[in-house]
C-alpha cells in the first residue's frame, strides 16, 4: 500500500482550531496528513470525523484481513461485496492489483 506509514493520530488544539491527523513513524519525525476545516459542522463533528480519518489504516488492514479470511471460509459473494467496496474506495485500485494478506500472515 502507498499510504503513509506510522501510527495516524488527531491532534488536539485549543481555541476552535482545526484538528489534524499525522502519522508517527518515531517520537522524532511525524508527518501533517490532514487538516479539517469546515465551515459547516459543529466541532463534534469535526472531532468525529478526525477520528475516522485517523483510522483509515486500521480499518483498510483489519477489511482486507477480513476478507481474506471470509473468502477462505467461503462466504457468500454478497456478503463481501460492501468489503470489497471499501477497499476499491480506501485503495483506488481493483482487488487484483493489491496484496491481500493471507490468512496465516501475523500468526
Amino acid at each position: 500500500m502507498s499510504h503513509s506509514l506510522g501510527n495516524w493520530e488527531v491532534t488536539y488544539v485549543k481555541d476552535n482550531k482545526p484538528f489534524q491527523i499525522i502519522a508517527n513513524e518515531s517520537h522524532e519525525e511525524c508527518y501533517y496528513i490532514a487538516t479539517i476545516v469546515s465551515d459547516n459542522s459543529t466541532r463534534d463533528e469535526d472531532r468525529s470525523n478526525a477520528h475516522l480519518i485517523s483510522a483509515a489504516p486500521d480499518l483498510l488492514e483489519a477489511c482486507m484481513y477480513l476478507l481474506s479470511n471470509a473468502e477462505a471460509a467461503g462466504w457468500s459473494e454478497f456478503s463481501l461485496e460492501s468489503a470489497r467496496a471499501a477497499i476499491k474506495k480506501a485503495t483506488s485500485k481493483s482487488l487484483r492489483s493489491l496484496e491481500i494478506p493471507s490468512q496465516n500472515q501475523g500468526e
